[in-house]
């Protein structure tokens, strides 16, 4: 995965700057890991947030996440639209079963079990390959991950997860 979520925040269709940042990053993956490495971008689970995030058609192939309740069908979908023929795996690369709260948050956010079991089970029924989002943590260019920033907050306000 060389990206994650890109289409909430840029625009690779319409800003030759956007297009040109994600082509890079697909370069130096490329010379780094070479030709018979997947590579793929994540994007939110419908075709607007796939075609501001990544390249239509390409061998960087684009797959979608969600979460409970989430439309299993617009994502696969979306998917089959960005992807070459062929080249279109039925996956969730990212499943939130809840969703994070963040430290000092007065109430923590829930997603009842039997929801988030629901989709997976949809999922699961379609046969579709599934990562589920990490418990805690992880990276991305160093340690900006982890993190969101307060509604209305400054953006160099970072506030850790728990």
């Amino acid at each position: 995965q060389i990206e994650n979520e890109y289409g909430m925040y840029g625009d690779v269709a319409n800003n030759a700057l956007d297009a040109k940042y994600l082509e890079h990053l697909r370069l130096t993956a490329r010379a780094s890991l070479g030709d018979s490495i997947v590579l793929y971008t994540t994007d939110f689970g419908n075709l607007n947030s796939m075609q501001r995030g990544s390249f239509n058609g390409t061998s960087l192939l684009t797959l979608g996440d969600f979460g409970p309740g989430s439309n299993v069908t617009a994502s696969l979908e979306g998917q089959a639209a960005m992807n070459p023929p062929g080249l279109n795996p039925p996956m969730c690369s990212e499943y939130y079963s809840g969703w994070y709260t963040y430290w000092g948050q007065k109430n923590a956010t829930n997603t009842s079990s039997g929801a988030a079991a629901e989709t997976l089970r949809e999922m699961l029924g379609r046969s579709m390959s599934v990562s589920v989002y990490m418990a805690h943590g992880g990276t991305n260019f160093g340690a900006w991950a982890g993190a969101n920033i307060r509604e209305g907050g400054d953006p160099e306000d970072y506030i850790p997860l728990i």
